[in-house]
């Protein structure tokens, strides 16, 4: 492997990350190269840690569960409940 491609380049591209979906995309490239189990889960333990000390993230997720509450509070009876 190149310097750039050394465990300890990849943790630090995570590192630099400010947002979820950016450490996502720097993963799926990580995944592309071969790397040893013990490898892999020191990158998944660093990049579990990072993405846990970051606030949450405003956005789809939050809209997904949003509108899951809403079908929850609908008006009126359910359907078995009309006939």
């Amino acid at each position: 492997m190149t310097e750039a491609e050394t465990l300890v380049a990849w943790m630090e591209k995570v590192n630099r990350c400010k947002g979820r979906k950016e450490i996502f995309a720097v993963l799926d490239d990580f995944r592309k190269h071969n790397w040893s189990d013990e490898e892999c889960s020191q990158m998944g333990k660093h990049y579990i840690r990072i993405i846990s000390a970051m606030p949450e993230e405003k956005g789809a997720d939050d809209d997904k569960a949003k509108g899951g509450e809403g079908e929850k509070e609908a008006d009126g009876p359910v359907w078995y409940e009309k006939m």
